[in-house]
């Protein structure tokens, strides 16, 4: 498997956590594998497989498709997830976002006109990264 990361603009979610501006999966890419790290990531292309970034944001750009369990302190959807989420604080499905599949969050949000299917289980802390 490649891994192919850059430097990138910071991304709709807000403020970068560490400060860093997030690690990039441009609209062009397609990664077949598992991403585990840390840092922030932007996934604007197509993820199959795993994203294990306990401590970080993860955002789904507009473009993205992402068929993986990710698994993150906070996850914002604005394209296309399909696959168990497991996050440490926040879930915010956008609008124009879809996630397809489980949910666990210490808090989530869905927008009007995003679309989810799935269970949702809201509580404490879900990655065990704090």
């Amino acid at each position: 498997m490649s891994e192919i990361l850059t430097s990138a603009a910071q991304p709709a979610a807000g403020k970068p956590r560490n400060g860093m501006d997030p690690s990039r999966i441009g609209k062009s890419f397609r990664i077949k594998g598992d991403i585990n790290g840390s840092g922030e990531l932007y996934i604007d292309g197509q993820v199959q497989g795993t994203v294990h970034l306990p401590g970080d944001r993860v955002t789904v750009g507009p473009n993205g498709i992402a068929a993986a369990d990710i698994t993150a302190a906070e996850v914002s959807v604005l394209g296309r997830v399909q696959g168990k989420l497991m996050v440490n604080e926040r879930v915010d499905i956008r609008k124009d976002g879809s996630v397809i599949g489980d949910v666990s969050a210490a808090r989530i949000s869905i927008e009007d006109g995003a679309v989810f299917s799935g269970r949702i289980d809201v509580g404490k802390s879900k990655t065990g990264s704090r």
